[in-house]
């Protein structure tokens, strides 16, 4: 095993000095690129750094799944952060509904077994993106950030024969309705990856220099982190080109008005996925998420995305005391529920 372990470090080490003579070679050769595949042509930008002065909320989500023989339990917290600067300075914070509000609990009771993944992910993005329109809505941010991607993952799409086709239109439907609502009420909505294994980015540049081993194993932030300085971002992107995957289809005209850049802003921390409307300046969305991201060297992160995340953040303690009196009220010894899988009595810890 020691040996085989060497291998691959010998490799990681080889493909990571690629990695760093491919990314002198984009900066040197000064990429640029067509309007079919993005909004702007200049591949890099520096970003300038200006303190931020207005209103910014995020929303996130916290969930836990159970799955049992006969239900599936899942419970959710959602909370929206509202943060309000005055050049850098924060001097109000405020919580949609509150602080610490108390978390939903949804059971169902006859998914099959492929259908529990598609159940916990439209689930989450059903709760997240009504967090998302009920903070822009009472709140009125300037701008809107989201803890992850503006459009449904592949992913997230069930089967044409899943019974949860409705519950992902809906999703479908929440989605057009927060583009809607930030262009009509001029809010800058930012969705904010902070680990990611795209390869937008590195699809392009095998069109631009052709296919080889470095741009095969390596996705987009593997590259970027050798390619970005410190204040600097990608141009913003097409979220697809060519023939588009079937989950932007069913966006519509919205699909088109998408775009992502990646954006470092510490020199100690590697780039993050950027998402925002076409609408919106990508230069001015780079530049409100570099201001509200100076935090720390290490974990260059907007505080408003932490604090929600935080407050959203689920505890084992009153997972377990829902769990429990689930069973006692339903009348329910644990046997009945409980899936085989998460029992094993015979299996012992390895010491």
């Amino acid at each position: 095993m020691i040996e085989r372990l060497k291998d691959y470090i010998d490799n990681l080490k080889s493909l990571e000095s690629e990695r760093r003579a491919f990314a002198a070679k984009v900066r040197e050769s000064a990429v640029t690129l067509s309007l079919e595949d993005a909004f702007e042509g200049t591949l890099v930008s520096e970003v300038p750094y200006a303190q931020f002065t207005g209103r910014v909320a995020a929303a996130d989500a916290s969930f836990h799944m159970r799955e049992y023989n006969s239900i599936d339990m899942l419970l959710v917290r959602t909370v929206g952060a509202v943060f309000d600067y005055d050049c850098g300075k924060l001097v109000k914070t405020s919580y949609v509904p509150g602080t610490r509000p108390e978390s939903l609990v949804e059971i169902t009771y006859s998914l099959e077994m492929h259908d529990v993944n598609w159940f916990k992910s439209l689930f989450r993005l059903n709760s997240e993106l009504g967090a998302t329109l009920n903070v822009m809505e009472s709140q009125k941010p300037s701008v809107m950030l989201v803890d992850g991607a503006l459009a449904p993952l592949l992913s997230d799409k069930p089967s044409g024969d899943s019974s949860l086709g409705p519950m992902y239109q809906d999703v479908i439907a929440k989605f057009k309705r927060v583009y809607e609502t930030a262009e009509k009420s001029g809010i800058m909505l930012i969705g904010v990856i902070k680990d990611t294994r795209a390869r937008r980015f590195m699809d392009l540049m095998m069109r631009k220099f052709g296919s080889s081993r470095v741009i095969s194993y390596t996705n987009d932030v593997s590259m970027l982190n050798h390619i970005l300085r410190e204040n600097e971002r990608t141009c913003s992107l097409h979220y697809s080109s060519g023939t588009k995957p079937s989950v932007m289809k069913d966006l519509g005209e919205w699909a088109d008005k998408l775009g992502i850049m990646y954006l470092r802003a510490s020199a100690m921390d590697t780039p993050i996925r950027l998402e925002h409307l076409s609408s919106q300046s990508p230069s001015k969305v780079a530049e409100v998420v570099l201001a509200l991201s100076k935090i720390n060297e290490t974990y260059a992160y907007p505080a408003v995305l932490i604090e929600a995340d935080l407050r959203a953040l689920l505890d084992m303690g009153e997972v377990e005391h829902t769990i429990r009196s689930l069973y006692f009220n339903a009348g329910m010894q644990d046997i009945n529920l409980d899936l085989r899988r998460n029992s094993r009595p015979f299996r012992q810890n390895s010491k």
